[in-house]
């Protein structure tokens, strides 16, 4: 296969050549993995008549091995050739995983809480258990939708824990977290929610949002914190004294224990 061009389409060809190119191998060793692919992403779709007057047909089949001394750069290219495909793979799954939520509601379950009851119950099952990320985050979007922001913001966490190979699922997590506690008011919460936002593209229709919420947001949560403080101290001294005095006492001995601290 000294030349890919032979073989394949002109994009898949230069795709073949770049990969050889930069990795410093023959093209054989991209260009095996590329054919392989290029059938397993066909599938039966397509088929072969393998004879002229025969009207039999039969699905069509690649299989593809690289022979080459250890350390010789086979591993690397294979599995660039083969990125597109698991891309796929990893798109529709991602679809899999959110169909199973509208199938369950489009059922006609009405009563939420046993919905999500059904939904959990599903990422205990071995099939599912690399799905429970999503399915905890579909969770949390039909408890947010029911105005349960608590069990919204536990599913929400529960999705981010249970995520393990999807930067993007994991970054929507983050995401849907800072907004939910940044509306309730839990302005420190969503500051480490939108502080965990490693990659936010521009594309994001809420970018401008969350670049604002997160500018501000440190001083905000400040700003929080003090009148939490003043409400504290307003509702303290409308205490009477028995109740005043052994709060009072208990604040003095955290005040001088931080003092020694720091």
């Amino acid at each position: 296969m000294a030349n890919s061009k032979v073989f394949f389409p002109s994009k898949l060809s230069e795709y073949v050549t770049d990969i050889a190119e930069r990795m410093s191998c023959p093209p054989d060793f991209p260009g095996i993995g590329m054919m392989v692919t290029m059938q397993a992403a066909l599938g039966s779709r397509i088929n072969c008549k393998p004879y002229d007057k025969n009207p039999w047909t039969t699905p069509g089949g690649a299989w593809g091995m690289l022979i080459a001394p250890p350390s010789s750069m086979k591993s690397a290219p294979l599995a660039e050739a083969i990125d597109p495909l698991k891309k796929l793979d990893r798109d529709a799954a991602n679809d899999f995983k959110q169909s199973i939520t509208q199938y369950e509601i489009e059922k006609g379950n009405s009563n939420w809480r046993a919905l999500t009851e059904k939904l959990e119950k599903l990422t205990k099952r071995d099939r599912y258990v690399p799905y429970a990320d999503i399915i905890y985050f579909e969770m949390a979007k039909i408890a947010f939708q029911n105005k349960d922001n608590q069990q919204a913001s536990i599913w929400l966490i529960q999705s981010i824990k249970q995520n393990s190979n999807s930067s993007e699922q994991r970054q929507k997590a983050f995401e849907q977290l800072g907004n939910l506690h940044y509306q309730i008011g839990n302005y420190a919460i969503a500051k480490l929610a939108y502080d965990s936002l490693t990659v936010f593209l521009k594309t994001n229709p809420n970018y401008e949002n969350i670049v604002a919420r997160k500018k501000w947001i440190s001083s905000i949560s400040k700003n929080d914190r003090s009148m939490q403080i003043e409400d504290g101290l307003l509702y303290l001294s409308q205490q009477p004294d028995q109740v005043k005095q052994p709060l009072f006492d208990e604040w003095l001995k955290r005040i001088k224990k931080e003092e020694r601290l720091s």
